[in-house]
């Protein structure tokens, strides 16, 4: 797995609150994770469009210059995630 660091700015971060406040909700911070992932995206080509995925994937990125990119997304409100609180699906 290749982790890639993204850093918000203030105003990005404070967005990203205001659509998708800290929760206990498990679909609110799916969402808020596809969020970043869009953040990182639109970062590295502003001109990308998000779609609807092939079976098995949460989002499609079309990047300018690439194919498409079909995307799992996985999201935590934790900041550590220990080997065995990680869950694989087909």
């Amino acid at each position: 797995m290749k982790t890639q660091t993204i850093e918000l700015t203030t105003s990005e971060y404070e967005e990203l609150n205001k659509k998708y406040p800290e929760s206990e909700s498990n679909r609110l911070i799916e969402r808020r994770a596809e969020e970043i992932v869009k953040i990182y995206f639109r970062k590295r080509d502003p001109q990308c469009q998000f779609t609807e995925p092939l079976k098995g994937a949460d989002l499609r990125v079309m990047l300018s210059a690439e194919p498409a990119i079909d995307i799992e997304v996985k999201g935590t409100k934790s900041t550590e995630v220990a080997w065995t609180q990680l869950k694989v699906s087909s």
